[in-house]
Order: C-alpha cells, then sequence, then structure tokens
C-alpha cells in the first residue's frame, strides 16, 4: 500500500515530465506454442505454433514505460531500414505521451530478438543484430535531434544494450550538454563505453556488469562494496545503483551505502525488470523524490514486471 499511494503520487504530477530515451532500440518477437514431443530429426522439442506477436524492445520499452505512466517522452534511436524496423516504428507511433524520432539506416539491421515459449515456459532466443557503431551519417542523424529535445528535457535517460547507437562521442557530448543545463542523466550501461558514462548522474549496472567493469578497468577488489566503491569514485558519479536480482540491491551516494533486500514474489521471467528499475527511478526523481525512496520504487516496479512473462512496460493501472 505504501508504495501503491507513493506511485500514485508520482503519477499525478507526471504530466508534465519531459523525458529524453536515447540508446538501442529492438523489435521483441515472441512465439508461444506447446511441447509437442521429441523432433526425430535431431534431439530437440518440437513446438506446436499457437501465435506469436511483436513489442517495441530496449530503449523502446522504456520509453513506452515511461509514457504509460504519464510522463512526455521523446526516443531517439536507430532502427534498420527494413520489414522489421518499419515494424517497430509501426508499433510506436499511435502510443500516447510518446514521440519516437527513430532514424531508419540502409547500414544496419533492426534489431530482433524472438523468443519462443511452449507452456509458459521460455526455451528458445534468437537473435539478429548489427553492433557496429553508428556510421557518420546515422550519427549526424540523430545528433540535432538530441540537442533540439534538450532544450526543453527535464531528465535524460541512456539505454545501452552495446548495439551501437551509444557512441563514445555521443555519449560525451550529451552527458556534457546535460550538465551545462543541471539536466539529470542517468545510465544503464554496458562494460565496452563506460569511461564515456564519467560525470553521469547515476550509473546502474547490474552484479556481472559491475565486475565486467571492474575486469576491464583492472580493478581487484575483494568485496562487492570495495568493487563498486572504487568505480563510484573512478567515475564522477552521483549515485551509482548495482542491481542484484534475489540479492536485492546496493546503493552508493556521497552519504554513504545503501542495501535493499528484494521483494519476495513468484517469480515469473526476469525479462524488462532493469528497464523497470530506471524507468521508476526516472520519474520518480523527476518528481524530487530522494534517492533512497526513488530506489525503493524502481525495485519495487521490477518486481511487478517479473510477474509477467516476457518484457514488459509499466503502467499506471499496474501499482493501483
Amino acid at each position: 500500500m505504501e508504495h501503491a499511494q507513493s506511485i500514485s503520487k508520482i503519477v499525478d504530477g507526471t504530466r508534465n515530465t519531459k523525458i529524453l530515451v536515447v540508446g538501442d532500440v529492438m523489435l521483441d518477437q515472441y512465439i508461444h506454442g506447446s511441447h509437442a514431443g521429441q523432433s526425430p530429426e535431431a534431439p530437440v522439442p518440437v513446438i506446436r505454433h499457437q501465435s506469436s506477436f511483436s513489442r517495441p524492445g530496449g530503449a523502446a520499452n522504456v520509453a513506452l514505460s515511461l509514457s504509460s505512466m504519464g510522463a512526455q517522452t521523446t526516443l531517439i534511436g536507430v532502427c534498420g531500414d527494413d520489414i522489421y524496423g518499419r515494424e517497430l516504428q509501426s508499433l510506436l507511433q499511435p502510443e500516447e505521451n510518446l514521440f519516437s524520432d527513430i532514424y531508419g539506416s540502409a547500414d544496419r539491421r533492426t534489431t530482433r530478438k524472438t523468443r519462443v515459449i511452449a507452456d509458459k515456459e521460455h526455451v528458445l532466443r534468437y537473435d539478429e543484430e548489427d553492433r557496429h557503431l553508428l556510421t557518420p551519417v546515422e550519427f549526424e542523424a540523430i545528433r540535432p535531434a538530441i540537442a533540439r529535445t534538450l532544450e526543453t528535457t527535464d531528465l535524460v535517460i541512456l539505454q545501452d544494450y552495446n548495439k551501437g547507437t551509444l557512441t563514445p562521442e555521443l555519449i560525451r557530448e550529451t552527458i556534457s550538454a546535460c550538465q551545462k543545463r543541471g539536466i539529470p542523466v542517468l545510465v544503464d550501461p554496458k562494460r565496452q563505453h563506460i569511461e564515456s558514462y564519467r560525470g553521469a548522474t547515476l550509473l546502474k549496472p547490474n552484479e556481472k556488469e559491475l565486475y565486467e567493469i571492474a575486469a576491464d578497468r583492472a580493478i581487484s577488489c575483494t568485496s562487492l562494496l570495495e568493487t563498486a566503491s572504487e568505480i563510484y569514485r573512478s567515475l564522477d558519479l552521483q549515485y551509482l545503483l548495482v542491481t542484484r536480482g534475489a540479492q536485492g540491491a546496493l546503493l552508493i551516494t556521497t552519504d554513504g551505502v545503501t542495501r535493499y533486500a528484494a521483494e519476495q514474489i513468484e517469480l515469473v521471467d526476469v525479462c524488462g525488470a532493469g528497464d523497470a528499475v530506471i524507468s521508476m527511478m526516472s520519474l520518480a526523481m523527476c518528481q524530487g523524490i530522494p534517492i533512497s525512496s526513488a530506489t525503493r520504487l524502481g525495485l519495487h516496479a521490477a518486481a511487478v514486471c517479473c510477474q509477467h512473462l516476457g518484457v514488459y512496460r509499466m503502467r499506471a493501472s499496474d501499482f493501483s
């Protein structure tokens, strides 16, 4: 009930909130079916098809969660100039509170994750993607859109899935511009460009990503806390949040360290949990909610989303 009341207040105050999401957009496809025995051709299961559908994923899922909660959301990214990119754009186009500014490029395929689910069991995922960094044409296609949107934005989210949209130059330019304007920047990072995120307001790696970052930076601390603290100091962050799944989360600020227990839930699927955390925290921070409370709300949002199969976007009705 405490979370529901807090989130209700956030939703009430979110209508005039403007959030920019920049990052890797993708198309999540789902094939649902039932187990139909073992294949005679190879030691693999046979799945009898029942239904198929697609949803926007990656940074697009974060943008959908924000807009569904009432925030005026702008999504900037790059997809392929192909059938899947056009499907992604068509799924986003009718969404209320969402302005989608996605460049369709002839130089890459649309990132596509296809999940096969049989009798509510996730049995297979296969991916199609091009992970090279933005070409000069792609970079110049989205750079002006980011600059324009920053003129009226309250908060920026950088969603990095290592698919090429967030180049070191684009990251540094965006964070620098936000610092000049006093705009908070929240980052869901990947290890490849971690140095470029120096000076961000909040960095939100999961525990596995944290240790990968530490290994790349030759940090050899003996505990999670020591490792996180060293990365926090070295990247000049305001907040570092390490999500740990069933073990909760660890938050480091200038005031010290706070540990959070995970909510006890009937876990269905962890897909999209990180998206829910950063989305809810962004909404809370835009309403002036302290970081400790924003973190609790973000973890609660993740717990709600983990009770749904597949990547799930938040809705205000989930918290009423």
